[in-house]
């Protein structure tokens, strides 16, 4: 990932841009209002400390492998 003034003399914006922002874009688009949502390399940094869904893999931008989510399981919502 790269973080930081990208852009031309005339427009300059802050952002951040790399496979593993176009990751989070692609997860966070698939969540659903009140729900988390994880990849699948994200989980395995939490998975001894919550419960989760595995769900269905997402298709991510120049990623020959579908991305593996999991749905937190937080509660009755």
């Amino acid at each position: 990932m790269i973080a930081g003034n990208i852009g031309s003399e005339v427009r300059m914006d802050y952002t951040v841009v790399g496979d593993n922002v176009n990751v989070a874009s692609r997860v966070e688009g698939m969540c659903e209002p009140g729900k988390v949502l994880l990849s699948e390399e994200t989980f395995n940094q939490v998975r001894d400390h919550v419960q989760a869904t595995r769900m269905d893999p997402i298709r991510v931008k120049n990623r020959d492998r579908p991305v593996q989510t999991y749905s937190i399981n937080i509660g009755d919502s």
